[in-house]
């Protein structure tokens, strides 16, 4: 899906849950420029308009999962094994160890 706004080109969601590893190897697979997005990059598609969770716009994501933490390529300050997450249900962000699963979108 390409995002006008931020000229930005999503790729649906694994429908699985990954690793940060395994989410980083899964975008690249999918050829040259696709990746992990950054937190600010993936922040850009919660959608405050929503008048209730989720606040991933599912129209624009059909079947991606509405709930649970999307894995970001952002490494916490000071700590380089833990990565931030979006939480589409709230909106909120927030970090884990990278061993922690996470819905995947990857951009290009």
């Amino acid at each position: 899906m390409a995002d006008n706004r931020t000229h930005l080109t999503w790729y649906k969601t694994v429908g699985t849950s990954l690793n940060h590893d395994s989410a980083v190897n899964y975008c690249g697979v999918l050829g040259a420029g696709w990746r992990l997005p950054s937190v600010k990059e993936l922040q850009t598609l919660i959608d405050d308009s929503q008048p209730s969770p989720p606040r991933l716009d599912m129209t624009a994501f059909p079947g991606a999962p509405s709930t649970g933490f999307y894995s970001t390529s952002t490494t916490y300050p000071g700590d380089a094994t833990l990565y931030y997450y979006v939480n589409f249900y709230t909106g909120n962000t927030g970090y884990e160890a990278a061993a922690a699963p996470h819905n995947v979108l990857c951009v290009h």
